[in-house]
């Protein structure tokens, strides 16, 4: 028997297309069709001008991608604190490793004034099939308050698209539809482009927000409260709860991959957020040795798998084990009729 690992990738493509039944194939190639008909249909209202200064953050050389990933820390600085900005060596990490893609708008003197970071998640197949589902996640975008008003945002996503339908194609992925973790205030930029918020009925006949959290990327004993939206490729506003269960633990499990939390990574980002303590009490000095690595890994998984059991008892309480995506407008046509519905507050 052939070891699949020392088959050229172009054969271990056309064996794992063999592998796929038909109604397989054709559920995967309606996925391609159907975002590539949404990325033109952001083209047909796209800035021909600013698609022109759309780059995309790829590994050239070690020296290179350190100078992108500081410049995509110093632009993260504009939204967030220091200390809650993602740190340089993850933006490094996914650069070097392919991990995130970091599409971006540059000025004149080559400095970024709107940024999208997103990945293409793959997850595994569902039981007794040997199709393989993905999602387009944003991770987070954001476009300098300077520059407010100036329509850079859908240049971005048509650019990080793109280049993740082709690897969607390349590596035989249905690509199950658009997520994401939001914020309240950007709810309505993501309604146009048809991301919508996840409810469940309850037994008290109301439509109530799916609690996501997020998850802590340091320390903290708790998650981050955050509205998910998702756009679904097959044209679809409703899922099970299942489905929603397995799209939020595949998100999460971004967060302690091997990569974020080996000894050399964790040594430096303890040293940086060191240098970026206030209080002295903050600072730490004990040294990270393989076996404290290797521990800090599994408390830290552990934590956010506690995030998604509670996430699923939450969204158990449907009564008919179904998620209803939402937007805005469409959420006040329902109270506008007499319905109930409620919404996940951020604390």
């Amino acid at each position: 028997m052939i070891e699949t690992g020392n088959l050229p990738p172009e054969v271990e493509r056309e064996r794992a297309l063999f592998e796929l039944s038909p109604e397989e194939r054709q559920e995967m190639e309606h996925s391609w069709g159907a975002m590539e008909e949404f990325i033109q249909r952001l083209e047909r209202v796209s800035s021909p001008e600013v698609m022109d200064t759309v780059t995309r953050f790829e590994h050239e050389d070690d020296e290179t991608t350190k100078q992108k990933a500081m410049k995509l820390y110093e632009f993260g600085n504009k939204f967030f604190d220091p200390i809650d900005n993602m740190d340089p060596m993850s933006y490094e990490i996914g650069i070097r490793l392919g991990l995130a893609d970091n599409t971006v708008v540059l000025d004149e003197n080559g400095e970024i004034i709107s940024g999208l970071q997103s990945q293409l998640i793959e997850m595994d197949p569902k039981i007794g099939s040997n199709l393989k589902e993905a999602l387009f996640n944003v991770w987070y975008v954001g476009t300098d308050p300077n520059y407010h008003g100036r329509p850079v945002t859908r240049e971005i996503f048509v650019k990080a698209l793109r280049a993740s339908l082709e690897k969607a194609k390349a590596g035989l992925l249905k690509v199950k539809g658009i997520t994401g973790e939001t914020d309240p205030d950007v709810e309505r930029i993501f309604n146009r482009y048809d991301l919508k918020r996840a409810y469940i009925k309850d037994r008290k006949g109301r439509f109530a927000e799916v609690p996501y959290e997020a998850a802590p990327e340091d320390e903290s004993e708790g998650g981050s409260p955050q509205h998910f939206m998702m756009k679904m490729f097959d044209g679809g506003y409703e899922l099970t709860t299942e489905e929603l269960s397995k799209i939020t633990s595949n998100m999460h499990a971004q967060y302690y991959r091997d990569e974020f939390l080996s000894q050399d990574y964790l040594e430096w980002a303890r040293n940086w957020y060191n240098n970026l303590a206030e209080d002295p009490d903050d600072v730490k000095d004990d040294e990270v040795t393989d076996k404290r690595a290797a521990s800090y890994k599994r408390k830290y998984t552990a934590k956010v798998q506690k995030l998604d059991s509670k996430f699923d008892d939450a969204i158990g309480k449907s009564v008919d084990g179904k998620v209803i995506l939402m937007s805005e407008r469409e959420r006040r046509a329902r109270v506008g009729q007499g319905e109930t519905v409620v919404d996940w507050k951020d604390e």
